[in-house]
This record gives structure tokens, sequence and C-alpha cells, in this order.
């Protein structure tokens, strides 16, 4: 067995080394990494290879007589990402010429468009050259060099951010003809990851609680500059980004953030008052302001009503209780709560003290809990964004 046929049956052998010395080509031309060598270092029938099929057929025939070339005759390779130049011997004995054959096109007479392609699929992907690098070695098929890729980016990037830009503007339009008023309504939830590191930007000045006021103030003047004025705007009570935004912008809270924060309140007060860390309790108090802010999403009154209603029932007054929700007044005698420890309303004046002052923010806040929206979409798209471009594969 030849060495050549010994060489194909190891597979993912990176060691093997071709003994020809390194071929004369122009890097510049060809956009290659600064890191990549030009010359053969392995030999080319070692790995795998990505090759658009048209474009080998086409290119497979001497450049000196025309005779058809064949892959059994290819002297050299040299790679270039995920390309490469393949080195063919003629077949006929009276020319003997090597041609240089692409394994793929270059549509703008400079880099192979599979780098371009390739780089395109690593964003989108959400992997950095490392993660991509790993792939194509578990696949046999020789790595791109991390320069390489950062040079392709570069050369994508503004074609992405104009198309990101068109499509934004797009958008806008269609949400403006869908508005029943020449105002748009929408929603903002900023998002940024707390881990890695970037290339580009200042840790050390500012205060991440100034990031969120500064975002929303940036994107609603653009927005204003395009001619789209936010007439409402849904977000988390968070008490500085509401104090920088125009006082022209109607403020509503978020359903979710809502829900969070009164979570987050009554966890607070379970670590002074044993009979809220029951499992069932706290869970049973959000529902019961949930739905009473979801039933009465058109009527500011109705909710202030009932909301005040809550802290007596959950402490087993139910003299305001309406019987659309509560049970008692059907049959006192077999009533028990199904959520509370052993069945029984809750107890205490120190709790029942920190309840009503709970109940009664809620109470006063009833004009920003009318219509409430959601920013579960914001948070979707952060999501995205940081799966498509994490820091710690970036950087």
């Amino acid at each position: 067995m030849n060495s050549k046929e010994t060489l194909r049956d190891e597979d993912h052998d990176y060691g093997a080394v071709f003994v020809e010395g390194p071929i004369s080509i122009n890097a510049t031309d060809l956009e290659v990494g600064e890191n990549v060598e030009l010359g053969s270092s392995k030999p080319w029938f070692h790995g795998r290879r990505v090759v658009e099929l048209d474009v080998l057929a086409r290119s497979m025939n001497c450049e000196k007589c025309g005779s058809w070339l064949r892959l059994s005759d290819i002297k050299d390779e040299v790679i270039y990402g995920m390309a490469s130049f393949l080195y063919i011997s003629c077949p006929s004995s009276a020319c003997q010429h090597i041609s240089l054959v692409p394994t793929g096109k270059k549509s703008n007479g400079k880099g192979f468009d599979i780098n371009y392609k390739v780089c395109l699929a690593m964003i989108n992907a959400g992997m950095g050259p490392s993660h991509l690098n790993n792939f194509l070695t578990g696949c046999n098929i020789p790595p791109v060099d991390a320069s390489t890729l950062r040079k392709k980016q570069k050369e994508l990037a503004p074609v992405i951010i104009e198309a990101a830009e068109a499509s934004c503007k797009e958008a806008q339009r269609e949400e403006l003809e869908c508005s029943e008023c020449s105002e748009l309504e929408g929603s903002f939830d900023a998002g940024w990851q707390k881990r890695g590191s970037g290339w580009s930007y200042n840790s050390h000045t500012g205060s991440s609680k100034g990031m969120e006021p500064d975002m929303a103030c940036s994107m609603i003047q653009r927005l204003a500059e395009d001619g789209y004025t936010v007439g409402t705007l849904h977000a988390d009570n968070d008490a500085t980004t509401q104090s920088r935004l125009p006082r022209s912008i109607i403020k509503k809270d978020d359903k979710t953030h809502v829900k969070k924060n009164l979570s987050k309140r009554l966890y607070g007060l379970s670590k002074n008052y044993k009979q809220l860390k029951s499992a069932k309790v706290i869970p049973y108090i959000v529902r019961c302001f949930m739905y009473t802010i979801s039933k009465h999403q058109n009527s500011k009154q109705s909710m202030k009503t009932e909301l005040a209603t809550i802290v007596p029932h959950i402490f087993g007054h139910h003299e305001q209780c309406s019987p659309t929700w509560c049970t008692y007044v059907k049959d006192p005698t077999k009533f028990r709560f199904k959520h509370l420890p052993n069945g029984k309303a809750l107890s205490g004046d120190k709790l029942r003290e920190e309840l009503d002052k709970l109940a009664q923010n809620y109470i006063e806040r009833a004009d920003r809990l009318l219509n409430l929206g959601s920013t579960q979409s914001n948070e979707s798209f952060n999501n995205s964004v940081a799966s498509f471009a994490p820091k710690n594969r970036y950087a």
C-alpha cells in the first residue's frame, strides 16, 4: 500500500506533512488571513472539503490545451479559508501543463464566496471563530483562520446594519398604519449580558443604573427624528427611567413586571413573617391581585374597590367580598381556604398592616394598571440578541 492510500485510511491525521516546497501565490489578492501560510502543509487528499460542483466542473479543462483534467492528477492544493486552489496536471503527455482550479466561485473578484457565507452562518448560529473551527475540525474539514473570519465580519457589518435599519423602518411604518391614532404605543425593556467582555466599550465609567434610561431616551429620540412619535410606553416601574422620559409620554406598567415586583415584595416580607413561608401562600396572594387587575382593565374605580377587599378577604373578613370570586357567602360554615395553611385565614396585626400598605400602593397606581401591555416580546428579542452575539464567544 502506497503512502497516499495509507493517509486516506487515517482520518483526522492532521500531523501528516507534504514534502514538496511552497508554491508562490499572491496572498493579498485572495484576502488570506495573516496567520495562513501559503504552500502545501498537508497532502491534498487528506480530510474533507466544501466544493461547489458547478464551479469545479466548468474549470476541469487544461488552461493550455483544453484537455479534460482528472482529480487523480492533483499535484498540490493551497487552502484559503473554506475554499482552495487545486494544482492539476494535464493528462496529455504532450502538454503536462499544471492548471489552477478553484473549488468555489469569487463573485467580487477577490475573496471566495464560501468564506463570506461561513461568516454569515457563524453569526446566524450565534457561534464565534473557536466554536466554528471546533465544528469543522470534528467534521475533518480544515479550519478557517480567525483573522480571516474577523476580516469578513468587518466587510459584512455595514451590509448587515443597513439591512437591519431598513427592516426596523419598515416595521415602524407598518405599526403606524395599524395604530388608531397618530402616535405609537410601544414597550421597553433593557437587557445586557452580565458575564464576559466586549471589544469596544469601557465598563469602568458610568453606571448600569443609567444605561436603561439612556437607552429608552435614545430610542425615542431616534424615532422622533424619523417622524414617529411615541405616545404610550409600557415598561417596568423603574423610577429612574420614568423620570427621564418626556412628560408627554403616557407611562403604563407591564403585566409581567407587575407580577414579578409583587412577588418580590411578598417574598421580602416572608423573611419576617412565617405565615408567608408556606409554599402556596405567596402564589395565592399574587393570583388574587393579578386576577383583580386583569379583570378590571377598563375600569379604574372597579379595580380600586376590589383591590381594597383582597387583604380583608385573606384575613377572614368577607363583608366586602364579591360572590363572583369568594364562596364564603354561599356557605360560611363550610368555607375553607384552599391555598392557605390548614384552610384558615392569615392572622397577625403587623402582617396585615404590611399587606394593607402593599395593597394601598397598587390602589394609588390604579391608573397605570389600566390597559396593561407586555414586554415579553422585548425579553424574547433580548434573548435572541444574546444568543446570536454571546460575549464569551466573540471576545
